[in-house]
């Protein structure tokens, strides 16, 4: 089949590395697995992170008129066969794919449409109308995170799928394991974009659970860059002192290697819909503590893998971080069991089944 994909938050080709760019590149891979050919359908970006209501319109405009180029242009001849838009939320609405797929009669899909309803009335509420009205238009929604299952379900036409499908990686992507024997210093590391908002606050409550630390038996590497590097880096050096080293952006064989020199991955992921990059320390069988909210739950198992803490309290998450610092072999254990989890719940040709099954169906029952 031909698929025309879409990502209005981040398209796959964006220079920016992130959990969203991954996974858009990765229901790509998936669907190229599958034998399906997929074409990027646009490059245009919906997200608006400041809530300015006249940008907002401005992105709508433009949007929109990209979708009546490509009605044109597909109207003749070359049409896809299906539309795929991934991550569909208030702040970054779709406004291209159901103006095509109505003109042209195709099945459209989401994969993570997250309506919440406390963003009615608020100041994406344009883009919160929008994202129900994509849930509303859907032809199968793809669920990849539980919690947002119970608010787009409801809006849902009667008849249309919703699928349930883990987050995952693609393992043969990534250089071959090449772990380090473990010593008596436990090497902690951690992987995040240094921006404004909830990464904001996730480095502010890392770099206070650090601060808190009494066994001094450990380092920490630190990967990752952005528009908050510098306040990121004074708040780490504080608590860390001369134990961190800051790497910068890294991405494939050199992000590998620092990971496979890890021992216990630590991030309290903030508001994070379930976290890529806990699954790709899992998968270089690093041990994680992370916080429990958010859809962190349904990729890092307590007590198996990891070791989940609220957030409320800095004092007790430390307190884990200490407990697991002091006890090498569990962490040696966790991150078997964490890649023991990968395996069996977050790769790619289980994502490249359930997304072919899909797609097949509805292409066979639009024709």
């Amino acid at each position: 089949m031909n698929i025309a994909f879409y990502a209005p938050l981040k398209p796959p080709d964006h220079p920016n590395p992130s959990g969203d760019r991954l996974l858009a590149r990765l229901m790509i891979a998936a669907l190229e697995r599958a034998g399906h050919r997929v074409w990027l359908a646009s490059t245009t970006r919906s997200f608006e992170g400041a809530g300015d209501a006249r940008r907002q319109r401005r992105i709508r405009a433009d949007a929109e008129r990209e979708a009546d180029d490509l009605i044109d242009r597909w109207r003749g001849s070359a049409c896809p066969d299906l539309w795929l838009s991934y991550h569909v939320y208030h702040k970054a609405p779709d406004w291209i794919g159901p103006r095509v797929c109505e003109a042209l009669s195709l099945p459209y899909v989401i994969a993570e449409a997250s309506v919440s309803p406390s963003q009615a009335g608020g100041a994406w509420c344009e883009g919160h109308e929008q994202a129900r009205r994509c849930v509303s238009r859907a032809d199968a929604v793809i669920a990849l995170n539980r919690r947002d299952v119970e608010c787009t379900r409801p809006l849902m036409r009667h008849g249309a799928p919703l699928v349930r499908m883990a987050p995952f990686i693609d393992l043969d992507g990534w250089p071959p394991s090449n772990r380090r024997t473990p010593g008596e210093t436990v090497r902690m590391v951690t992987v995040a974009r240094m921006r404004h908002g909830d990464k904001a606050r996730s480095w502010r409550l890392l770099a206070d659970w650090i601060g808190r630390l009494t066994s001094r038996r450990w380092t920490f590497d630190v990967v990752g860059d952005g528009n908050d590097v510098e306040d990121v880096r004074y708040r780490l050096s504080e608590s860390a002192g001369d134990r961190i080293r800051f790497h910068g952006r890294l991405e494939g064989a050199a992000l590998a290697a620092v990971l496979d020199a890890g021992d216990l991955f630590v991030w309290p992921a903030v508001n994070e819909a379930f976290g890529m990059a806990l699954i790709e320390a899992q998968s270089r069988s690093l041990a994680v503590v992370a916080g429990r909210n958010g859809g962190v739950p349904e990729v890092v198992t307590h007590g198996r893998g990891g070791l989940l803490v609220d957030l409320a309290d800095p004092g007790a998450a430390a307190r884990t971080i200490d407990y697991l610092l002091r006890r090498p072999a569990v962490i040696e254990r966790m991150g078997r069991e964490a890649l023991e989890n990968v395996r069996a719940r977050h790769t790619i040709g289980a994502a490249t089944a359930t997304l072919d099954h899909l797609v097949r169906e509805l292409c066979a029952n639009s024709t």
